[in-house]
């Protein structure tokens, strides 16, 4: 299943390759008009600025050790953005396990 983002371009392919309608191609790739115009209003700067300046600080630490300074700093993100942007930059470490010897 492709994301919205990458069906949207597979409509403006279509008509202007084909010359069909914004209808007929949405009906074509199987999303809705609405998903074609959709435009998305989130603004993350403040917590990409926040998230990189703590993990400049902490490269070390975890999500939740960063959820939790940022709410101690007194900033109302909920976890769900918190976390969204913290898998964009790409901070979510690689668990290590214990060696057995």
């Amino acid at each position: 299943m492709a994301r919205p983002a990458a069906r949207r371009e597979i409509v403006a392919y279509l008509q202007v390759s084909h010359q069909v309608s914004v209808s007929r191609a949405c009906k074509a790739t199987g999303i809705r008009k609405s998903v074609y115009y959709y435009r998305s209003r989130k603004d993350d700067s403040a917590v990409i600025d926040a998230l990189s300046n703590l993990a400049e600080l902490k490269p070390s630490r975890g999500f939740p050790y960063y959820f939790n300074r940022l709410r101690n700093d007194g900033h109302n993100w909920n976890h769900k953005c918190v976390k969204r942007v913290y898998n964009l930059m790409n901070l979510n470490l690689r668990r290590k396990r214990k060696r057995r010897d």
